[in-house]
């Protein structure tokens, strides 16, 4: 028997049954994933490296002198002298644009350089891709361009420019390569763990690469009636599809029966390439051991290559679990009406949540930056053991998630994230989520991710879900939604009223909106800052009231808080205080055991241990994952000693009972009004000031001497897990990062210790 079936609608679930009766789900349901397998050798990558005349021979330098040691024997380099101009190298080559996807530049870059290709030749407009950043390190660095996304179809190239600019500090080039790579390389190979897409469209699936002559296939058992397959595909967007009816051909087969679905994929001609889905019903194969085969099918000359994604065998479940685990970016524990900490404001749907959940009233983080805190929240590891400390590094594949785990255990994982840095083009928080949401540029207000949420929810119905949804509306600039503007702060007040005095601040100590407008009220920003915080709560009332959403576990924290006046520094998270470690922590929703609803829990506690709590109130304790359980707190009513690392390793924390210790464990600046120097000590005490105003450590010798050997002692015995990869971030990724107040420029941090003894 076979039947054909033609889908062309994006993202709908349409059926393939061949007169099959919808079926009520199942008390149990299933949600399991097939190991995918390739069925041929895929094709592999070319490089060609452009070596390195001596004396630079027919290449040509200027803006800086240069010499061409070698750096191993037959291999030479180019080590650039220092010089306040730029270096420009102009490289013949001859190469066609279609046998040449990438250039991997290879050096050693001691400080913040842009680098920059182009490519001239043939026919058409010379070929830029993005510029790239380089960052302070003495190691080689490897500068990977992407060409392909830049260039025609018919072009020959005869010269690449190599453009390096930045301060007059000695540079080594070690090789110049051009790579043909088949397009499927930039998808993960079937037998590998789906990777995480990155299309324009701001919406990736964790998928493998289908490619032309290479299908995939995989093997399960089909166990009940009810029993369906379902996959999701999309083109890949680096070769435009001009003709040829791609599409995906799935034939599921048990030897003797066979069924077949087609798949047409949406993205020929000037269309953007579309996520789309199908559902195949499965009846008439119960009992039975069955192979599907997925080819990939395209009549053009240049097919480019297919993303495959969400392979399931699933059956609808009756009431399948949900777990909502939400971050609010910047958001200070005291900027929540039920936190009772003297902030006035109107947060309706987060203090509805802890009515009916549990409140921890002393929860801090375990960092000041946004990624490095998301990395511990789903990993359940300190950034002292992950190593990744910067805006700018990416989540290492061997790193175990919450997503995975939940993944595992036969759940459907979405996330939703409102800033680039977060999603697949940054920090890769996406590992382990089969769909996310994440900007490819500017931030987004809540409704954006909350909108898709609500949307997956509706497709995944019968699914277990576990969802992450992060929102950026606390961070700095605060500019809430129109309804909202205004809403802590009078109309006919004017906040740069020029009657009232200027604030004094150093460039970086207070954001340079704030300085270009020439804010002299800081009661304005102060309530701005409110305003976001009513407006995302407004939002979030939108998702938790969802009867999916409200029947099961919600848990609301914060990656880090927000300084808004402190000594000199203003409207930041820009060190360890308090101010930007004390966060909220919320657990509500229907799943949460009676007896614990309306609680209270005054302790402090680490947020690091969010994790570990979410996996055991959803009945997945046997799972083996960092931490422990929050819920503790509730019967010891012991704070713990809690420890956090600062952003690029500047400073260490340490806050015990009454006491609040800072080491600076490297000279920086940031947003202070002064210079905090190496091995610099501040201790505060958190009864008599707990806004950390006054430094008591010259009146407390004894405090400071015990805090701070225990402080060293817990640096010292950092165990790194290999879970951060260094990578080089685009001009224009760095630019945006400054913009919302981040540094870019530190030094590389391999796996030195984190504390350098004093000499």
């Amino acid at each position: 028997m076979r039947i054909s079936l033609l889908l062309t609608l994006p993202l709908a679930m349409v059926a393939a049954c061949g007169g099959d009766t919808e079926l009520p789900p199942d008390a149990q349901g299933r949600l399991d994933r097939p190991t995918l397998h390739a069925k041929g050798e895929l094709p592999g990558q070319l490089a060609t490296v452009l070596p390195i005349p001596e004396g630079m021979g027919v290449w040509k330098l200027s803006g800086r002198e240069a010499t061409t040691p070698e750096r191993v024997p037959g291999e030479r380099m180019i080590a650039l002298e220092p010089a306040d101009e730029p270096a420009l190298i102009h490289v013949p080559i001859q190469v066609h644009a279609s046998d040449m996807d990438l250039v991997r530049v290879v050096g050693v870059f001691p400080d913040v350089f842009k680098v920059t290709v182009q490519f001239s030749g043939v026919k058409g407009e010379p070929v830029r891709p993005p510029t790239l950043g380089t960052r302070k390190g003495s190691g080689a660095q490897v500068l990977l361009f992407d060409v392909a996304r830049s260039t025609g179809a018919e072009r020959v190239f005869r010269e690449m420019l190599l453009l390096l600019d930045g301060p007059a500090v000695p540079v080594e080039i070690h090789s110049i390569e051009t790579i043909n790579a088949p397009d499927s390389q930039f998808l993960a190979e079937p037998g590998s763990p789906p990777e995480m897409t990155d299309l324009d469209s701001g919406i990736g699936f964790s998928a493998n690469g289908l490619a032309v002559g290479t299908p995939i296939t995989c093997s399960f058992l089909v166990e009940h009636p009810n029993d369906r397959l379902s996959f999701t595909a999309t083109l890949s967007p680096r070769v435009r599809i001009w003709e040829g009816k791609p599409r995906i051909r799935a034939t599921v087969s048990d030897g003797s029966d066979s069924l077949e679905v087609t798949l047409a994929l949406e993205g020929v001609g000037k269309s953007k390439p579309r996520w789309q889905s199908q559902e195949v019903r499965l009846s008439e194969f119960v009992g039975k051991e069955v192979e599907v085969l997925f080819e990939y099918l395209c009549d053009s000359r240049t097919p480019g290559v297919a993303a495959l994604a969400e392979v399931q065998v699933w059956r609808p479940r009756i009431a399948p679990p949900t777990v909502l685990y939400v971050s609010s970016d910047s958001h200070r524990a005291d900027h929540i009406g039920a936190s009772n900490l003297g902030v006035e404001i109107e947060t309706p749907a987060l203090d509805a949540l802890a009515e009916g959940g549990l409140i921890f009233e002393n929860c801090w983080s375990t960092t000041n930056v946004t990624s490095p805190s998301h990395v511990a929240m789903m990993t359940g590891i300190h950034p002292r053991d992950t190593r990744l400390v910067t805006n700018i590094d990416r989540l290492a594949p061997d790193a175990l998630t919450l997503a995975e785990v939940y993944r595992d255990a036969g759940y459907a994982t979405l996330a939703a994230v409102s800033v680039r840095h977060l999603g697949p083009r940054g920090t890769n928080l996406g590992q382990g989520f089969d769909r996310m949401l994440a900007p490819t540029s500017t931030p987004w207000d809540a409704e954006v991710p909350v909108d898709q949420l609500l949307t997956w929810m509706e497709q995944s119905e019968g699914k277990p879900l576990f969802m992450f949804l992060h929102l950026f509306d606390a961070h700095h600039p605060y500019a809430p939604p129109a309804a909202y503007d205004r809403k802590y702060y009078p109309e006919d007040r004017d906040p740069s009223d020029p009657a009232l005095p200027r604030i004094e601040a150093r460039p970086g100590a207070m954001p340079l909106d704030l300085l270009a407008g020439d804010i002299r009220d800081l009661e304005f920003p102060k309530a701005q800052y409110r305003a976001e915080v009513s407006y995302l709560d407004a939002e979030l009332g939108r998702i938790f009231t969802h009867p999916r959403v409200a029947a099961g576990l919600i848990a609301v924290s914060a990656d880090h808080g927000e300084i808004l006046v402190k000594n000199g520094t203003y409207f930041n998270h820009g060190e360890l205080y308090p101010d930007t470690l004390h966060v909220p922590l919320l657990i509500g929703g229907g799943a949460v055991p009676a007896d614990l609803r309306g609680t209270r829990v005054r302790a402090r506690v680490a947020q690091l241990d969010l994790p570990r709590t979410i996996l055991d109130l959803s009945g997945l304790g046997a799972v083996e994952f960092p931490g422990r359980n929050l819920l503790g707190a509730l019967e010891t009513g012991e704070s713990a000693a809690l420890f956090a690392l600062a952003a690029h390793g500047n400073s260490a924390s340490l806050a015990d009972d009454r006491w609040f210790l800072l080491l600076h464990l490297r000279d920086h600046l940031g947003s202070h009004p002064v210079l905090r120097v190496q091995h610099q000590i501040e201790l505060f005490d958190l009864e008599s000031d707990p806004e950390c105003l006054v430094d008591v450590s010259a009146d407390n010798p004894e405090v400071v001497s015990e805090l701070r050997e225990r402080l060293i002692k817990w640096l010292a015995e950092s165990t790194p897990q290999g879970l951060s990869t260094k990578r080089v971030a685009s001009a224009q990724e760095l630019r945006a990062l400054q913009e919302l107040g981040y540094s870019t420029d530190a030094a590389v941090i391999e796996e030195e210790p984190w504390y350098t003894p004093e000499k």
